[in-house]
């Protein structure tokens, strides 16, 4: 049974990478190339950060119980325990190191503001402020 509970965090480090993962690298070029790059990088974060939770939680509650019931017929599953933390970084690289992009991004605009080299927008005017720059 060990065996399959690691094929399913196994399957779900895939699904991170290839899905979260891309996501997080495409959202944070596209945060680049934007007029407020930290404000959608902020966005784009707390949606992966939604995605992640949203996928955790289908994973661990809905889909491995499903799989282990067809493997082991005489067993009742409610929930299988999350991956270890560790392990689980080193098997999805690419959607933590795309996070960490988008972090990456986030802290550079808070940094660019704290130094006096962008403005922030006034809350008067922060629509033409987000769609033209500052």
């Amino acid at each position: 049974m060990n065996e399959a509970i690691e094929e399913i965090y196994n399957e779900f480090a895939w699904f991170q990478n290839l899905t979260l993962g891309v996501l997080s690298y495409s959202l944070a070029l596209t945060c680049l190339g934007t007029n407020q790059p930290g404000v959608n990088a902020t966005i784009s974060l707390l949606f992966l950060i939604g995605l992640y939770d949203a996928s955790v939680r289908y994973y661990l509650t809905i889909y491995a119980p499903q799989i282990l019931k067809r493997r082991y017929p005489s067993l009742t599953f409610t929930k299988i325990p999350r991956p270890p933390r560790l392990p689980e970084i080193k098997n999805t690289m690419l959607y933590f190191t795309g996070s960490l992009f988008l972090c990456a991004i986030v802290f550079m605009e808070v940094y660019l503001v704290l130094k006096g080299s962008r403005v922030p927008c006034e809350f008067e005017n922060w629509a033409s402020c987000y769609l033209h720059g500052s």
